[in-house]
């Protein structure tokens, strides 16, 4: 027949019982048409006698396998990542039973496979492969898996032990956390505002992400955590009942995905000083859903990618420039975390309260993992070592005299010997307030060993 200035020759055809339609056309005529019909009938008739035989298991295990997942695995619209791996396991899968014909695989020959496979790979290698396996041969013996009757033995390679905690980079165990003093020229290297008209480089460009990386150190945040916060998780009570931040989820960048935080370890953390400002400047004028820390005018929504979050790319590179100009010592991230609990660990804070503020599970983590010592050593602890246990306490006492009455006598602090103190009647109120002076109440008492006694 002529169609749209072709020729056109088709007809229905059986092979095996089975019905076909071969169609051929061209523009040069009946014949050619027919031609064209000839080559495609003979094309069919190949593809459905490889497919008979594939079912008969008359093939090659390499052959039959790669046009079965090409046929049938390649049209779902699987990932990259997972065809990588399919392809990869296939491979394997050659390796071993290349040019065996599928008729030929039987359970022993497969489970000796199996078992040998165990004996040298790991648990997720093995379920792979029989996995992989066990659909082909679904395939290739409908009804009649030879799989059936085998069992997947457990891996007898030790599993990798996977750390704990793990930070944005490798860490040096013998690293040093930044002292009180480092941490301050840090963070006011940081909260250098952004100028986006400056030059890039030069030292009054700023940092676009200046502000959370501040808060990421003294509140001692995941970075998951800190691109997470939004204006509803910062909670402003008053000087009371104090400010918290509640941590409630996480962002995984690599899955973009938002989850809860690591272990589960939902918590509100205490507002410290260092960050009032610049979380009460990031609520301003937002909605409660909006992020603290975004990462910028969001000008086409349909091209972002992480809906507007700091990602750590520009993260590390900012605190690698703040590092840079401050003169200090390069830290990563997650380094900031450490040295946000190191500090608060210096300063005496009951290490109940910052394992409970950093969402660690125990004890352990916190003090042998998380603390870290900083350049500056402690005088006190020195003093105690080194055999000078009453100048220490001395100094115990006037720290604690000055913190009661604005300031001790200059001469008083480290004397050995009677101590003569005068309080004020204000200062007697503050004395009776056990429960907010404890520490107070503490360094009095150990000054009171001093020889002579205080009068």
């Amino acid at each position: 027949m002529e169609s749209r200035q072709q020729w056109l020759a088709k007809s229905t055809e059986y092979y095996n019982g089975k019905a076909f339609k071969v169609v051929g056309y061209s523009r040069l005529g009946k014949t050619e048409a027919r031609k064209a019909w000839k080559r495609n009938y003979d094309k069919k008739i190949a593809s459905m006698e490889a497919r008979d035989a594939c079912r008969n298991c008359k093939v090659r295990f390499d052959e039959a396998i790669q046009e079965w997942y090409k046929q049938y695995k390649l049209v779902d619209g699987r990932k990259p990542e997972t065809v990588r791996t399919d392809t990869d396991t296939i491979k394997h899968l050659v390796e071993e039973f290349g040019s065996t014909l599928v008729c030929d695989l039987d359970s022993d020959t497969i489970q000796r496979y199996i078992n040998r496979l165990a004996a040298e790979k790991s648990n997720s290698l093995v379920r792979k492969r029989w996995n992989m396996l066990h659909m082909f041969l679904d395939y290739a013996f409908p009804g009649n898996n030879p799989m059936a009757r085998c069992n997947r033995t457990p891996s007898r390679k030790m599993a990798r032990a996977w750390k704990v905690e793990t930070g944005d980079e490798d860490e040096p165990t013998d690293k040093l956390a930044y002292s009180a003093d480092e941490m301050a020229r840090l963070a006011a290297e940081l909260s250098k505002p952004y100028n986006v008209h400056s030059k890039w480089g030069s030292a009054d460009r700023g940092y676009s992400a200046g502000s959370a990386l501040i808060v990421c150190m003294y509140e001692f945040l995941r970075v998951g955590e800190v691109v997470e916060l939004r204006v509803k998780d910062v909670q402003w009570n008053g000087p009371q009942n104090g400010n918290y931040i509640w941590v409630r989820r996480q962002y995984d960048e690599n899955h973009k995905i938002v989850g809860l935080p690591k272990y589960g370890s939902k918590r509100k953390i205490p507002i410290m000083r260092e960050c009032e400002e610049i979380l009460r400047n990031a609520c301003e004028g937002k909605k409660p859903g909006d992020l603290l820390f975004p990462s910028g005018i969001i000008y086409n929504p349909d091209k972002v990618t992480h809906e507007g979050r700091l990602l750590r790319g520009r993260l590390r590179s900012n605190l690698n420039l703040a590092c840079e100009r401050a003169g200090l010592d390069r830290h990563t991230i997650h380094d900031l975390r450490h040295d946000g609990i190191s500090r608060l660990v210096e300063l005496g804070v009951q290490p109940a309260s910052v394992k409970k503020w950093a969402g660690h599970k125990s004890l352990t983590v916190t003090l042998d993992r998380y603390y870290r010592h900083t350049s500056m050593e402690n005088e006190k602890d020195l003093a105690l070592v080194s055999g000078k246990r009453e100048a220490a306490q001395g100094e115990a006492l006037g720290a604690a005299c000055g913190d009661l009455c604005g300031g001790g006598a200059p001469g008083s602090r480290g004397l050995p010997g009677p101590i003569h103190l005068t309080l004020a009647s204000s200062d007697i109120g503050l004395l009776l307030d056990a429960e907010s002076n404890s520490n107070l109440w503490m360094q009095l008492a150990a000054a009171m060993k001093l020889e002579g006694g205080i009068t």
